[in-house]
């Protein structure tokens, strides 16, 4: 009985994970929209705001996307005044992409959107709540990786 009782704890548990999750991701998605983006092109801004003057195939890589989604992106973000593209010194087949200042403006308001999602995502929490939840959602994270390994050496 008490395997029943921990399948139905483990669903309903992992039912209101995903909640939360979709909760949190349908509403980045919209803030972040009302400034002009896409949650695919402020990733690929914010690594080209850390990795200033990166290649096109190393943000691909960084990504984990293919070059040619890259491509499609970049062009929206240069069409907008994002980005700025120009061949390497070095080797004139490469394109190295930076930030413009309207792309750090705006990556600086999607930051600002994002910090106050996580205020009301977290709001009456305490500092021991969020330890406890980091703590947790680490074991989670730990347990899963350790599944992975194991089907990978399987």
């Amino acid at each position: 009985m008490a395997d029943k009782d921990d399948k139905d704890k483990y669903k309903k548990t992992m039912n209101l994970f995903f909640k939360c999750n979709r909760l949190h991701h349908t509403l980045a998605e919209c803030r972040v929209s009302s400034l002009g983006l896409h949650r695919s092109q402020r990733s690929l801004l914010l690594i080209v705001s850390f990795y200033n003057n990166i290649s096109q195939k190393e943000l691909a890589k960084k990504l984990e996307i293919s070059p040619a989604a890259v491509t499609v992106t970049l062009k929206k973000l240069e069409t907008q005044g994002y980005i700025a593209r120009a061949s390497s010194v070095k080797d004139s087949r490469v394109n190295n992409i930076a930030i413009t200042d309207k792309g750090r403006h705006v990556i600086d308001k999607t930051s600002e959107i994002f910090d106050e999602l996580d205020k009301q995502t977290f709001k009456g929490f305490s500092d021991d709540d969020l330890d406890n939840l980091h703590r947790y959602l680490k074991q989670i994270s730990e347990n899963l990786q350790g599944v992975c390994e194991e089907s990978k050496s399987k």
